[in-house]
């Protein structure tokens, strides 16, 4: 499994390295500073990543940017880290995204996250239930 983060907070970066090499040992990682960085590095010949880990914090290209310039250019799995809460909302509004996760559950969720999305699943944090979902999906349908 090939796994590219694209994240320029080194003590994120490296939490999430470390929490994959040991929920999967196997695993091959590359880090991008950013988001243009994970662009280039995906458009490099031979390169195929199975996942793509991000945050919401990247200043150059937001996790939103990349993941309509990476769905142009050859679509990926991508799972969004960040500190927003609300994880329907996420996965309501940013369908690119097969999976969100909150920094404060990465140790516990991100290993679950990684496994769902490689197996074709999508992974949002497991607090929220589904019917707020829909409901939220309702509610954004009829504000905008």
């Amino acid at each position: 499994m090939k796994i590219l983060i694209a994240e320029e907070n080194k003590l994120l970066c490296a939490a999430i390295k470390k929490i994959l090499a040991i929920s999967y040992p196997t695993v091959v990682t590359e880090e991008a500073v950013n988001g243009t960085d994970s662009l280039i590095k995906s458009l490099k010949r031979g390169r195929r990543w199975n996942l793509i880990i991000t945050s919401d914090t990247n200043p150059v290209l937001t996790a939103i940017e990349l993941a309509e310039e990476q769905e142009k250019m050859q679509p990926v799995n991508l799972l969004l880290i960040g500190a927003i809460e609300e994880a329907a909302w996420m996965q309501s509004k940013f369908s690119h995204f097969q999976g969100y996760i909150s920094k404060t559950g990465l140790q516990y969720q991100l290993p679950y996250a990684v496994s769902a999305i490689m197996q074709g699943r999508k992974y949002f944090k497991p607090t929220i239930k589904e019917t707020n979902v829909y409901k939220l999906k309702e509610r954004l349908s009829i504000a905008s």
